[in-house]
């Protein structure tokens, strides 16, 4: 394998293991979410996270780093690009044995 590749490969894998780890993060923010909403589907709120207002009957906030887990965008693009950074990392394996 050239060093070239080598390099190429590596830092894909790189690249990879950061995407999946955040994906990884993402889910257990979303099921963290998930067993608040469960719990107490009543207590919660997204739409007032930068709002002023006091707390309104029990009702908080959801805290942004759990909310930006809604980002469908986000997600989609780091699946996405998981997935092409597999696809890359096995060509370059094939390329390598070559």
């Amino acid at each position: 394998m050239t060093t070239r590749l080598t390099d190429q490969l590596e830092q894909v894998q790189k690249d990879l293991l950061r995407d999946v780890n955040e994906v990884i993060e993402i889910g257990e923010r979303l099921i963290e979410l998930g067993v608040r909403l469960r719990r107490e589907p009543w207590k919660w709120s997204i739409d007032w996270m930068d709002s002023s207002f006091p707390e309104l009957d029990g009702v908080q906030p959801i805290e942004p780093e759990l909310a930006e887990v809604l980002d469908k965008a986000r997600l989609s693009w780091l699946l996405e690009e998981i997935r092409l950074l597999r696809k890359r990392a096995e060509e370059l394996k094939k390329l390598a044995v070559a």
